[in-house]
């Protein structure tokens, strides 16, 4: 995520997500973002961001099958940190405006990926904050099928 501009990221999505036209500041924000694809720091930020949601993905899954087993986590593992639904989220963004804007070789279907994985990724974490931008994504997924 550090090598991402979060506030930039966060407008070109918001951009698509609107039905009016852009400002001049989301067509600047795009600028920037066609810059970041084009960039080192577009492929670090996607290295980081593919194996922030797979472990994330690797971890609650790992706590499914120890809540089926029936098995008590240890009291300190109860805690979700506040920050993990929001950088999860943000990594999730990095990996759709990859596809959805900077890899041609990417089929339609593929491109809505990365959507679902953090979907179900926040949908499994306990924070409302977690559900809430769960629900945002599946907008941003459910915009693009309409696309």
């Amino acid at each position: 995520m550090l090598h991402t501009r979060l506030t930039a990221l966060q407008t070109l999505v918001d951009f698509n997500r609107s039905s009016t036209q852009g400002d001049s500041r989301s067509a600047a924000e795009s600028k920037g973002i066609n810059a970041w694809l084009k960039s080192g720091e577009h492929k670090t930020a996607c290295w980081h961001a593919e194996r922030l949601l797979a472990a994330a993905e690797n971890l609650l899954s790992s706590t499914q099958v120890d809540s089926r087993q029936k098995t008590k986590a240890p009291t300190g593992d109860q805690h979700e940190a506040p920050h993990v639904p929001f950088a999860l989220y943000y990594a999730t963004l990095v990996l759709y405006v990859k596809g959805a804007f900077g890899d041609s070789e990417l089929l339609p279907s593929q491109i809505r990926v990365p959507i679902l994985r953090g979907e179900r990724v926040l949908s499994l974490l306990r924070a409302q904050i977690a559900k809430t931008l769960a629900r945002v994504l599946r907008e941003i997924g459910d915009l693009h099928i309409k696309h």
